[in-house]
C-alpha cells in the first residue's frame, strides 16, 4: 500500500493577548475543517502543524501545540470565549495536554516550524466529534519576552498560510 499525503490549509485562525501589554503571552487557535480528505481506516503515520515565524525577542520562546476541546469561531474568539455564545471553561481557551513542543529560533527572518500533531490527529480521525481545532500557547507564559511573531491565514506569502501535513496509509474501507 502507497503512503498518501494530505495538507489541509487552516480555514480559521486567531491570535489574542491576555492583556494590552506588549509583553502578554500571546497564544493561536487553528481550526482546518475536519478530515474529510483522509479516508476512513486509514492509519495516520505522521502529522504536522507548520507555521512561519516572522521574528521574535532576543531569547529562544519555546511553543507548545495543544488539540481544542472546544469549537471556536474565528472572528468571535478572545481570551474568554470560544464565541460571543461560548464562554472558556477557563480563560485563554480549552484544551487537552501538551502533545509537542518546538523552539522557534530567535531571528527577525521568517522561517518555518513544525509541531508534531501525530497524536492529535489520530485521535480526531477515530473519534471525529473531538476535532475543535489547535491551539499554540507558550511554554512559560509568566516570561516577559514570551512572544513571537507567526503568520496567520492572511499572510502576505499565501505559502505561509498555517497547515496541517498529514501523511497516511489509507484505508481499505
Amino acid at each position: 500500500v502507497a503512503v498518501a499525503a494530505a495538507v489541509l490549509v487552516a480555514l480559521a485562525d486567531h491570535w489574542w493577548r491576555r492583556s494590552t501589554l506588549a509583553e502578554g503571552p500571546n497564544r493561536a487557535v487553528f481550526g482546518f475543517g475536519g478530515l474529510s480528505a483522509i479516508p476512513a481506516g486509514s492509519l495516520i503515520t505522521e502529522a504536522h502543524l507548520s507555521v512561519w515565524q516572522q521574528g521574535s525577542y532576543d531569547l529562544d520562546v519555546p511553543y507548545q501545540l495543544h488539540a481544542l476541546t472546544r469549537s471556536f469561531v474565528a472572528a468571535q474568539v478572545t481570551w474568554n470565549a470560544a464565541s460571543k455564545a461560548a464562554a472558556w471553561t477557563r480563560p485563554g481557551a480549552d484544551y487537552g495536554p501538551t502533545v509537542s513542543v518546538e523552539s522557534p529560533q530567535p531571528n527577525l527572518d521568517a522561517s518555518q516550524r513544525d509541531f508534531d500533531a501525530t497524536a492529535i490527529v489520530r485521535g480526531w480521525l477515530a473519534s471525529p466529534s473531538t476535532e475543535h481545532g489547535l491551539l499554540l500557547k507558550g511554554v512559560n507564559e509568566t516570561a516577559i519576552q514570551l512572544r513571537a511573531y507567526f503568520d496567520g491565514i492572511d499572510p502576505t506569502d499565501p505559502a505561509h498560510v498555517p497547515s496541517l501535513l498529514i501523511t497516511y496509509l489509507p484505508g481499505t474501507s
